[in-house]
């Protein structure tokens, strides 16, 4: 598939969840990354799963966003959401190959446990660190799961320690580079 427009959610707002059913992007991407803070993770996991059939029976693919590996969230994440009404994962902050073998590894477990075909949800990864722009070849060519990468460059910037220019000329090296890798 192709997605040229994602809509992002934030998970924890049932009543712009529901208006975003209205919408016809390519794909709709229920977050409960940065856009929901600390205190409502549990609160935009529940809403979220609650609220897949509707979404899905939109006809939109449904990528929900998952918290990063090192938060602590990511299995929680996975649990609430992985079943027959997501297409795939969108996850960030992903460094290193070794992230995205211990994500499949989880999607393999939960795939298996709800009943899905191996390999069924895709992912959609956000590379947005220094570290990950070194291995950003390796990263897009660790699992078939992968569907698509994009490229966070405010994270970026910040992991760089550099100011953000009017015309993003900063992150242009890295942005090329992602292309090419993927």
């Amino acid at each position: 598939m192709h997605f040229r427009s994602l809509l992002f959610v934030p998970g924890n707002k049932e009543s712009m969840l529901r208006k975003a059913m209205n919408f016809r992007p390519d794909a709709l991407v229920p977050d409960m990354e940065d856009s929901v803070p600390d205190a409502e993770k549990a609160n935009a996991r529940n809403t979220i799963a609650a609220l897949l059939p509707d979404l899905a029976g939109t006809g939109i693919p449904v990528i929900p966003r998952v918290n990063a590996l090192d938060t602590g969230w990511t299995a929680d994440d996975l649990d609430a959401v992985v079943g027959p009404h997501v297409h795939g994962i969108s996850i960030g902050k992903v460094h290193v190959p070794d992230d995205i073998h211990r994500l499949s590894s989880l999607l393999d477990d939960l795939e298996a446990q709800t009943g899905l075909e191996a390999g069924r949800i895709k992912l959609f990864l956000w590379l947005e660190s220094a570290r990950a722009m070194v291995h950003c070849y390796e990263i897009c060519s660790a699992s078939p799961r992968i569907e698509g990468v994009a490229f966070g460059g405010e994270d970026f910037t910040h992991d760089m320690g550099i100011e953000p220019l009017e015309d993003e000329s900063q992150d242009s090296v890295a942005r090329n580079l992602l292309c090419i890798a993927a």
